[in-house]
């Protein structure tokens, strides 16, 4: 099988550390995900919503950053409070239950990136995200394909 040389580069510089503009490019659904927690392994359903800011790559291109859920919207949980800080506020039962991941595809917010080190590595996760600044609402830039619509070699 031969694997296609694909250009990554400067796709994913990372964003500083702060308060960003930004845009809901994807959510990906991790599946069942498994860990250890104390010496004993715990499994959960995640997604990960990425993100899109305005800050640029070297080469150009809109750098990204994400943060993993579980896949729960239960009263405390925290995908729950990131959508009501979103979006604007508590949100009835109603309005929890009508919640469709898709359709938060496409929509501006403000993102507050963090960074930290793994591995050596410097990293960077959405720590927070809020409602957006009614003049800063950013718009995806295309540039992105999402996970559910790549083709097999991840194109």
């Amino acid at each position: 099988m031969k694997i296609p040389k694909i250009d990554i580069s400067n796709d994913w510089d990372n964003p500083k550390p702060g308060l960003h503009n930004a845009v809901l490019i994807d959510v990906i659904d991790k599946g069942l995900q498994t860990w250890d927690v104390r010496g004993e392994s715990e499994q959960t359903l995640k997604i990960r919503l990425l993100w899109e800011v305005e800050e640029k790559t070297s080469g150009g291109k809109p750098m990204r950053a994400a943060k993993s859920y579980t896949k729960s919207l239960g009263l405390n949980s925290p995908l729950r409070t990131m959508l009501c800080s979103w979006l604007g506020g508590e949100m009835s039962e109603q309005e929890i239950d009508d919640i469709d991941t898709d359709d938060l595809i496409g929509r501006p917010a403000q993102v507050l990136v963090t960074s930290y080190k793994k591995h050596g590595e410097s990293r960077v996760y959405v720590k927070e995200v809020r409602k957006p600044l009614e003049d800063k609402q950013l718009k995806p830039s295309g540039e992105f394909i999402q996970m559910k619509d790549r083709d097999e070699g991840g194109q």
